[in-house]
């Protein structure tokens, strides 16, 4: 059983995904550059393989997790933001953005790490698989407490 069996993923559904990926590379070198689709293509590859590439707090990235749907906890924040320049618009009021911040939390502590904009769609699909996944595993252990219940309940009422 493949992880995305477990979380009700149909494999149509990532195939689809990967199909729009490549009409998008195509749409964006055009119809001629065939060769350029091929190299584009490859180079994913190899990115799929180890997505690190030296970046200080990554992980490596494997071919199997590539295809996972990604899930990471927190929230997507917009927010407009002051440089502290005295001369700046901001200073007056008129703030600067909108920026995007994935925010995480872990206890007291608050994260903030900026986000792209050409990120911010799929980082916040990435917490909302999160959300649905964690919605999924508590309504399964409410139903492993349940069953477990029952099940003692049954031991009980056998004869010794």
């Amino acid at each position: 059983m493949s992880i995305f069996d477990e979380l009700g993923i149909p494999r149509e559904e990532i195939a689809a995904q990967r199909k729009a990926e490549r009409q998008m590379i195509r749409a964006a070198v055009g119809p001629d550059n065939s060769r350029l689709i091929k190299q584009c293509e490859r180079s994913r590859k190899k990115k799929d393989v180890t997505r690190a590439n030296g970046r200080r707090g990554a992980t490596p990235q494997t071919k199997n997790q590539s295809l996972a749907p990604k899930m990471t906890p927190g929230q997507v924040e917009r927010r407009m933001v002051k440089c502290g320049k005295p001369t700046c618009k901001c200073s007056r009021g008129e703030l600067h953005g909108p920026y995007y911040y994935h925010r995480t939390w872990s206890g007291e502590a608050h994260q903030r790490r900026y986000i792209k904009l050409v990120d911010v769609a799929e980082t916040a699909r990435a917490c909302e698989n999160y959300r649905q996944a964690q919605t999924r595993l508590r309504v399964g252990v409410a139903e492993y407490k349940q069953l477990l219940s029952q099940v003692r309940e049954l031991f009980r009422s056998l004869p010794v």
